[in-house]
């Protein structure tokens, strides 16, 4: 495989530059003499047929080449309706305005890599370029490429993904089990808050939600959470803090219940109160002339062609008045 070194060492470099111009010699010779640090990684243009996503990526995708191919022609053909939008739709539209991107401006940021076992390049961060740079038809890809897996993978990706906000529930609790399974392999299980806390660092909020949910008494909670049937991380929390089963099941349902021990409130309608009652709206034009016909109203309704719903909207509006007067009659007192 041929690569292309874009650059490494900058920064002693950089360092050497800086200690030239305040005139420090000594600390000059110190940055050129001292090793290049490349436990980071090394900037290259690989080949793309040699880079493989991480199945485990915090971002679940689990994507195929045909899978994207035959989701994108079915949105281009139109055969998606928009009100029939999936997530997995949603992340094909993405990928695609990716490579439009791609096309227009060329790639901005390189992915990160490292290489396994195999020789193969799998993906630490950037798996969305990486599709659409495939969607773009191109063969190569900026990347910058470790020499070995990340001791601490899943916290990189935790950190490249997580960080952003931008993942749903369950990607972000899938992420988090991984990591505490990383830290526990390592010979650093996880055992209290503030190891979750340093491991995060997030708002203690948001950890000490996350320290309830990822118990193992709440894998009912996490299975809601992976099924999408709870997207709220504040209703995982709420669930997974409520002992009662039958309320517990109603809230991982998706159910509001009301606080415990509490009234029902009865809500109050707030603005002008109603004076009067829409009847409604027909399509079947049969319906209204069989409720025309069946009150007996002595009123003149003229020609009426029961197929035009001009004709009978007209129709039914002289049907009405008749029948308003006829009522205000019968409720007028009599003269005895």
């Amino acid at each position: 495989m041929s690569v292309k070194r874009l650059g490494a060492g900058t920064g002693n470099k950089l360092a050497a530059i800086t200690a030239a111009v305040a005139g420090n010699l000594e600390e000059v010779t110190r940055q050129l003499e001292r090793p290049v640090d490349r436990t980071r990684g090394v900037f290259e243009r690989i080949a793309l047929d040699s880079v493989r996503p991480d199945p485990d990526n915090p971002r679940n995708l689990k994507l195929t080449w045909e899978e994207l191919r035959d989701g994108l022609t079915e949105l281009e053909g139109g055969r998606v309706e928009a009100g029939a939008r999936t997530k997995r739709t949603k992340i094909f539209e993405s990928i695609a305005s990716k490579a439009a991107s791609f096309k227009r401006i060329g790639q901005l940021l390189p992915i990160i890599v490292y290489r396994d076992d195999h020789g193969l390049l799998r993906i630490v961060d950037g798996e969305m370029r990486y599709w659409a740079a495939r969607l773009c038809g191109w063969t190569e890809l900026d990347a910058k490429v470790r020499a070995k897996k990340p001791t601490y993978l899943r916290s990189e990706q935790y950190a490249a993904n997580v960080l952003r906000d931008d993942l749903n529930l369950a990607q972000q609790l899938n992420n988090l089990e991984l990591m505490v399974e990383e830290a526990r392999e390592g010979g650093e299980p996880i055992k209290s808050l503030n190891e979750l806390a340093a491991l995060m660092n997030r708002p203690r909020t948001t950890v000490q939600q996350w320290w309830s949910i990822l118990r193992e008494a709440n894998e009912d909670v996490k299975a809601a959470i992976r099924e999408d049937r709870v997207t709220s991380l504040d209703a995982a929390y709420t669930a997974a803090q409520e002992p009662d089963a039958g309320r517990r099941a109603a809230l991982l349902a998706g159910h509001a219940l009301p606080a415990r021990g509490g009234a029902v409130v009865k809500t109050t309608r707030r603005g002008r109160k109603l004076s009067g009652v829409q009847l409604g709206k027909a399509t079947d034009l049969e319906i209204v002339r069989q409720l025309i016909e069946t009150v007996d109203i002595d009123a003149s309704l003229g020609e009426v062609d029961w197929t035009d719903a001009k004709s009978v909207q007209t129709a039914w509006q002289k049907f009405i008045k008749a029948f308003a007067e006829r009522v205000k009659r019968q409720k007028a007192p009599r003269n005895t």
